[in-house]
């Protein structure tokens, strides 16, 4: 997908190029040294940045190539693998991709790369060279896996989770990485806030729990930052950004059936422990106490063993972002602020409320209903006026789609 805006695409390409051209020498430096901690620490930085820029134009699928090599280069980094021949290879078959990827983007000329083989084909070569275990590395039978609990057997369940998660995660993705750029605002902390909250609702609609238990200290965290009783910092950034990578990889296994090397009570305990350190730090201004000066004093270690939980789980587990609906094409926020207005002289039947339709009983699953059903009526209200005036925008009639599907998976989780 060409990216519309002319002076947006000019700067993603400029920046873009940039980013790939540091990639390249980046990776001659590690067959050089692989075991350089800054060349390693760059070319994370680099994959970040462009996995960043990428979601901010709406190049979801060269965000999803730049994330598994950052998972790559992450395990390099924490000596969790060796750099391999199969490593360098799906390190350079990764930058390639993304290059073919960026002149679409840029251009709009599409490339001859079969786009979902080409990341699956990334996805499974970053798994097998990850997942192979080191000299005196325990084998996978001494790993908690946990796949065949997590996996939803039911099969339209699962898919509705599945897009729904997506979509989640992507906003939660894309809010973190405002706020490590300081372009967050209140709005963005309120989409944190309620994704974390709904991502939690869902995944407790179908019988998560334990992935619903660990969405809800980061939660916490996100909640006292929109409160302003914690400062977001480097680290709180890191702790943030390394439970969402495990949640990723949880609800991947759970739609997927694929294994994910967690043990679910240390991550829990891990996520936890360090969470209610950040809460510790929350103040209020009659304290006289510097939000600041608190929350430096976080122990590094507690966020160091949460990323080295979520970089320790199947580097597969990320959703492929090609399976994400696109945006629209223009905005339209402003439209989804103002109700709309019945159309005058028309006659509306009044309706009645069919047998067997009552008040869901349980009062967060409820308020998780009524919020997110809300949210979607309003994008299915605006995205229908925006279609009045395109009527052959294929972004929003799949944002109409995702909409109307996944409300009726919630109302169906919802009972």
């Amino acid at each position: 997908m060409m990216i519309q805006d002319e002076e947006l695409r000019h700067l993603y390409q400029e920046t873009s190029s940039a980013r790939l051209q540091k990639l390249q020498m980046g990776l001659l430096q590690l067959e050089q040294g692989p075991h350089d901690p800054n060349a390693l620490e760059d070319v994370r930085q680099e994959l970040h940045g462009l996995k960043g820029d990428s979601y901010s134009v709406g190049a979801e699928t060269i965000a999803t190539v730049a994330q598994e090599l950052e998972v790559a280069v992450k395990a390099l980094g924490q000596q969790q693998v060796e750099f391999t021949l199969d490593i360098s290879d799906c390190l350079y078959q990764g930058i390639y991709a993304i290059e073919q990827l960026m002149h679409e983007t840029v251009t709009g000329d599409p490339s001859d790369m079969d786009v979902a083989q080409t990341v699956s084909s990334l996805k499974a070569a970053i798994t097998a060279a990850i997942s192979a275990p080191t000299a005196g590395e325990s084998t996978a039978g001494d790993v908690a896996v946990q796949s065949s609990s997590f996996y939803i057997s039911d099969d339209e369940l699962r898919e509705i989770y599945r897009t729904t998660s997506e979509g989640r995660l992507q906003s939660l993705g894309e809010g973190l990485y405002q706020l490590e750029q300081g372009l967050a605002n209140a709005d963005t902390l309120e989409v944190l806030r309620r994704e974390t909250h709904s991502l939690k609702g869902d995944s407790r609609a179908v019988e998560l729990d334990a992935v619903a238990a660990l969405i809800q200290p980061l939660e916490d965290v996100i909640k006292e930052i929109q409160s302003q009783s914690i400062p977001f910092t480097e680290q709180v950034g890191r702790y943030l950004q390394a439970g969402l990578d495990m949640v990723t990889q949880l609800v991947y296994s759970a739609t997927s059936g694929m294994p994910c090397g967690v043990d679910m009570d240390q991550a829990l305990a891990q996520v936890t422990a360090t969470g209610a350190i950040l809460m510790a730090a929350s103040v209020t201004p009659e304290s006289g106490v510097s939000m600041v000066d608190t929350a430096d004093n976080i122990p590094e270690s507690g966020v160091e063993e949460i990323e080295l939980a979520a970089d320790g789980v199947d580097g597969a587990a990320e959703p492929t972002a090609d399976l994400m609906a696109e945006p629209m094409a223009e905005p339209i926020a402003d439209l989804m602020a103002e109700p709309i207005a019945e159309p005058p002289d028309i006659d509306i039947p009044e309706v009645t409320t069919p047998p067997g339709i009552g008040i869901i009983e349980d009062a967060e699953l409820r308020e998780i209903y009524r919020t997110t059903s809300e949210e979607r009526l309003q994008r299915l209200e605006a995205s229908l006026l925006h279609l009045e005036q395109h009527p052959k925008d294929d972004a929003t009639l799949s944002t109409l789609l995702r909409e109307a599907h996944s409300l009726k998976g919630d109302a169906r989780s919802a009972g």
